[in-house]
């Protein structure tokens, strides 16, 4: 009788790892729709082990009803959530590992890119990046990974390398305002997507002759974002050489292609001025596509100029911006801090 009962469960057990085979290979079905294993298992990873599956289950039915029009699973690789397949902050991801990794079906129509911080590019990696993923076209290169900090040399080596490069997103640890104009002169046309970040312990910012450059190079240029450290520990205004007669030059340069705007705690940018030469062209129809304005000045008054009459420079602008059809937000990204600002990267 033991031997029978052995035999049984034996034949239980192999019979269970069969269909377990059978299950593993079949493709997952969410209302009616087919879905790839690799794919549930990325929307698992948004989960915690004792979350609600119910709402992962909502979740994944919704995102399965939209495949039928989107033709691309996953545009991004290592992006900054948390709880991304690949995490920017990690440490064990080496270039090596990062174009391994890239090489695999489901990254073949990728065009956003997050290096993460132990990266190390050298003379050929970016060229190694670029055969991998011909079509890259949004590369973060040290705006979303602290520690990796590129320098002037490797954005030149990126607008060159990466041909379908459209959009750039960096810190300023050690790349200067002359690393960003030569890279913008780098790119022209080309460039549509900057995001930069001031980096107050090594003193670099973007200046007035960057956004200058920048506007005289780069007239496609849809959207630039300027982070800055207003009344942080290390931050010197008298070094924070970007002012209200920066953001005239650029939107001279690139006013009729600018669909976003982002200025983060630029201080120095004197909203009294530049916010009336905004509503100005805004009501002048200078700005015919601009879309979003992000302004959020670090430690706000109320009482300051720029808020203190029916007819002060704010009331001005959220008319303007408001008959404009702009979101105008002011307040909306205030509670993020140096280096948690990566909200700004996510956004495509």
């Amino acid at each position: 009788m033991k031997l029978v009962v052995k035999e049984l469960s034996t034949r239980s057990a192999k019979a269970a790892r069969a269909a377990e085979a059978t299950g593993g290979r079949a493709a997952l079905v969410f209302s009616g729709q087919s879905v790839p294993t690799v794919v549930f298992q990325h929307l698992c990873g948004y989960a915690s082990p004792r979350g609600d599956y119910g709402a992962l289950m909502a979740t994944t039915r919704a995102v399965m009803s939209t495949l039928g029009g989107t033709p691309r699973l996953w545009r991004r690789v290592l992006d900054a959530s948390p709880h991304g397949e690949l995490d920017p902050n990690s440490k064990k991801i080496s270039m090596k590992l990062l174009l391994a990794r890239l090489k695999k079906p489901r990254y073949a129509d990728c065009d956003v890119v997050c290096l993460s911080r132990d990266v190390k590019v050298g003379k050929t990696g970016l060229a190694s990046l670029s055969k991998v993923l011909p079509g890259l076209k949004a590369l973060d290169f040290g705006f979303s990974a602290s520690n990796l900090h590129p320098s002037d040399g490797d954005l030149l080596v990126a607008a060159r390398e990466l041909t379908s490069l459209a959009s750039l997103r960096t810190d300023m640890w050690n790349v200067t305002s002359w690393g960003i104009m030569d890279f913008a002169r780098t790119m022209g046309t080309r460039l549509l997507d900057l995001r930069v970040a001031d980096d107050t312990i090594t003193k670099h910012y973007a200046t007035n002759n960057t956004l200058s450059a920048i506007g005289s190079a780069c007239p496609n240029l849809q959207r630039l974002t300027l982070v800055g450290d207003a009344r942080g520990s290390y931050y010197e205004p008298v070094r924070d050489q970007c002012t209200a007669g920066g953001v005239a030059s650029l939107l001279d340069g690139v006013g009729a292609s600018i669909v976003r705007l982002d200025i983060f705690k630029k201080n120095n940018v004197d909203r009294v001025v530049a916010g009336a030469d905004v509503a100005g062209r805004l009501e002048r129809g200078e700005l015919p596509n601009l879309k979003k304005l992000v302004w959020v000045h670090a430690g706000d008054s109320p009482d300051a100029p720029y808020h203190s009459s029916p007819a002060s420079p704010k009331a001005r602008l959220e008319a303007a911006t408001a008959a404009a059809g702009v979101d105008f937000d002011a307040a909306g990204y205030a509670s993020c801090r140096f280096r948690t600002y990566t909200v700004f990267a996510l956004e495509d």
